[in-house]
Parts: C-alpha cells; sequence; structure tokens
C-alpha cells in the first residue's frame, strides 16, 4: 500500500497540483504552495505518511490564484478525507466564486455526503448556470474514505472508495470569475470563509482530465500492482485482436 506519489499517476501530465500534506501544504507537483492558517500536520492525522488537521472553526489553506487550478475542462479531485462535520457543510478543495453568479468548482460534503458543484459564471439558477450534485455514502462516519468528482466532459461521478457512488449529466464546464477564492478546507465563495472541515485530510489531488473508474479504483487500492495488473490485461486483451 502507498500514496499516489509512488504510483503511475504521480506522472501523469494532467497531474495540475498534488498536496501530500507531509507537515506542510506545498505542491508536490506543481508551484501552487498553500497558506497555513491553524493547521496541525502529524502522522495521527495521516493516512499515509503525514496528513492535516482541521478545527472546524478557523483552519484553511489558501492556494494562490493560477491557470493549474483552475480547470475549464474534465477534472478529477481526489484524495483521502475523515471528517467529524457531522450533517454540516464544508469544503474540501474549491476555485469558487459566489454572489450575483457562481463560478469555478467545489469538491465538499454536504448532508455527510460527498458534493461537486461547478458554476460557469452566468448566474444562480441550478441546472442551468450552475450544478450541485451529491452522492448518498456516508463519508462523515469516523474512518478514512477515498474521494473522488469526476467531470469527465459528460457526468460528474462521483466515487467513495473506488465505487460509483452518484453520476449526473452535465454540460456545465467551470467558468471561473476575475475574483477566485482557492481554498482546502473551507469553503470561501463570498471572500468570508465559512463551512470550514472538522477533521483530518491527506493526499489531495487535481488532475485536468476525468480519471476513468480503473483510475479511481487504483488510487483507493493504492497499489501499483494492482494498477499494472490492469494494465497488463488491457495489453492482453488488446494481443488478441
Amino acid at each position: 500500500m502507498a500514496e499516489l506519489y509512488t504510483t503511475p499517476l504521480f506522472s501523469d501530465a494532467n497531474l495540475q497540483a498534488y498536496y501530500r500534506l507531509e507537515g506542510n501544504s506545498n505542491d508536490s507537483k506543481g508551484s501552487n504552495n498553500g497558506t497555513d492558517t491553524s493547521i496541525t500536520y502529524s502522522t495521527s492525522y495521516g493516512k499515509y505518511g503525514q496528513g492535516a488537521s482541521l478545527n472546524g472553526s478557523s483552519s484553511k489553506i489558501t492556494l494562490p490564484s493560477a491557470s493549474a487550478l483552475e480547470p475549464t475542462g474534465s477534472f478529477t479531485v481526489a484524495g483521502w478525507v475523515n471528517p467529524t462535520n457531522g450533517a454540516a457543510d464544508c469544503g474540501f478543495l474549491e476555485s469558487l466564486f459566489q454572489s450575483t453568479v457562481l463560478a469555478g468548482f467545489l469538491v465538499g460534503m454536504t448532508g455527510g455526503n460527498l458534493r461537486c458543484l461547478i458554476g460557469k459564471n452566468t448566474g444562480l439558477t441550478i441546472n442551468t448556470d450552475y450544478v450541485d450534485v451529491h452522492g448518498s455514502k456516508t463519508i462523515n462516519d469516523g474512518n478514512w474514505h477515498h474521494i473522488a468528482a469526476v467531470w469527465d466532459g459528460t457526468h460528474i461521478i462521483l466515487y467513495v472508495d473506488g465505487v460509483q457512488d452518484s453520476s449526473f449529466s452535465n454540460s456545465i464546464n467551470p467558468v471561473y470569475n476575475a475574483t477566485v477564492y482557492c481554498k482546502i478546507g473551507c469553503q470561501g465563495e463570498t471572500g468570508t470563509d465559512a463551512h470550514f472541515l472538522s477533521g483530518d485530510i491527506d493526499d489531495l489531488a487535481l488532475f485536468n482530465r476525468g480519471l476513468t473508474a480503473t483510475e479511481v479504483m487504483s488510487l483507493y487500492n493504492n497499489s501499483l500492482p494492482f494498477y499494472l495488473n490492469i494494465v497488463n490485461q488491457a495489453i492482453v486483451r488488446a494481443s488478441r485482436w
């Protein structure tokens, strides 16, 4: 078992940002390092090595406004979370703005379930100006869960522990406002941070493509042999044609 860092997906050209949270919020793939507020790092809070513990009231990681963190087409947010918020909303990763328009994206939790929101910077009418997709599997039960929110150009697909939780047909790509709030661990879409994550987070990644179901499962299993076995099976099948 190992983190994304030791899998083939770490070398994926579409991996835009990757936060291992090994004692800091540095971007292990690019240059979009975070600035911490009330974050505690420890192996006690990590799925692999160290992770980040957030207090539910002020903890956040502020990320720079950068094109790498603002995908305009397909994308995937994946990572490990252990939230203790109860039914309260919270944010895992966002590049978002909301006022008279909703712009960008948010991946977080609502009602104890995984959530993905995408807005196109045109207004506040759901399914016209933005989409807000919720899962049904409980992720705030005191255990670590692998989450992935995938927008593949046709559907928004939510995965929990490698298994599809929800799928929603969608045609809305994220469009960003001139003002963008990019955060880990809270929702700051209006400039005032709110909906803070209480709990732990680790190994958080952003891809600017939709990962396949097989790739999401490989991240949940976090097994290089598992991933290579899938690839080898595909090669064998192809050689039979």
